[in-house]
Order: structure tokens, then sequence, then C-alpha cells
């Protein structure tokens, strides 16, 4: 399993919310987003859900296969993608403990 990010740009009105993102990830690694509020961490993954269209630029490839225009059904069938904010789960912890905890869980 794979995720490719080539070239996405994605504006809301004359916002330009992401610019000329790349990025590949390959099966058994996983990425950690971090960024202050606003930087677009979570219109990024909602453009890999299939949650929110991509008019502007550029691609989304799951396994190798372009996905930027299907359906959000389409998107999780190809590649188990999931978003959950940690505010609600985790709202009493600081970013470096949530990244302490959530390290040592997955070895």
């Amino acid at each position: 399993m794979s995720l490719t990010i080539k070239n996405l740009s994605k504006q809301f009105d004359t916002i330009l919310v992401l610019k000329n993102i790349n990025l590949e990830i390959q099966q058994g690694e996983f990425l950690v987003l971090l960024g202050p509020s606003g930087c677009g961490k979570s219109t990024l993954l909602n453009c890999v859900a299939g949650l929110e269209a991509i008019e502007d630029e550029g691609c989304i490839l799951i396994n190798g296969q372009e996905v930027t225009d299907k359906a959000p059904k389409v998107h999780a069938y190809f590649f188990w993608i999931g978003i959950k904010s940690q505010t609600t789960l985790f709202s009493a912890k600081t970013t470096i403990s949530l990244l302490i905890f959530f390290i040592s869980s997955t070895m």
C-alpha cells in the first residue's frame, strides 16, 4: 500500500491553503502532521480522504492508482484512511506527550 501526492494545491476563494504539496508514503511508514491552527493539516487530510474536492492543481494516487476525482468510498477501498482530531480524545495532553505516547504504542 502506498500514498502519493503530486503537486497538490488547494485554494478557498482567494486564500491559498496548500501550495505544491509533494509527498510519498510507502507501506509500513506513518506520517505525523504537526503545525499551528490554520496551516492546512486538516485540508490535506480531507483531500487524501476524498472529502475535499481538488479543483486547483495536483493529484492523489493510492497504490499507484489515481483517485483525485473519486468518491470517498473509493479512497477507503484502496487504502484504509481515517481522520480523527486529537483534541476530542487527548485535549489535556501536550504535543510532546502525545508524540511519545503514539510512538511508544507502535513499537
